[in-house]
């Protein structure tokens, strides 16, 4: 039993341009807030995915407009979602795919996608991981 993760959901903002800065930071090697990360390994998806979640939530908020669609507006393209693991546990990179996908599935489960959902969900996944040394923050 891993006792003490944690898990912090943020909207992305700004449509396709939000998406696009995101991917840019997750890969950045250089910014500031990455200064003691070892490693960024990409376990999931590519920079080209995440070109294809920026396209589809344009696409979804042009079908909106056409239709006149009532309600809210779409606020964000993406949910980023922030895996801490406490420290001392230090999943390989094949165990962190493996994570990604189980999360994946179960969310696909507790949202009950249909299997058309469930297929096109799973090409706008992208996972980036930023491999921390096991001392400080993980």
């Amino acid at each position: 039993m891993l006792k003490n993760w944690t898990v912090t959901t943020i909207p992305v903002k700004e449509g396709a341009k939000g998406v696009m800065i995101r991917e840019s930071y997750l890969l950045s090697t250089s910014h500031k807030n990455h200064k003691h990360t070892e490693q960024v390994v990409s376990l999931v998806g590519s920079p080209r995915t995440s070109q294809l979640i920026a396209l589809r939530g344009e696409q979804f908020k042009t079908t909106q407009l056409m239709l006149r669609a009532r309600g809210r507006p779409l606020s964000s393209y993406a949910m980023e979602f922030c895996l801490t693991l406490p420290r001392g546990f230090r999943p390989s990179i094949n165990d962190w795919r493996l994570i990604v996908g189980d999360c994946c599935r179960k969310m696909a489960h507790h949202l009950e996608l249909t299997h058309n959902e469930t297929i096109a969900f799973k090409k706008l996944i992208r996972a980036v991981l930023h491999q921390q040394p096991q001392h400080g923050s993980n």
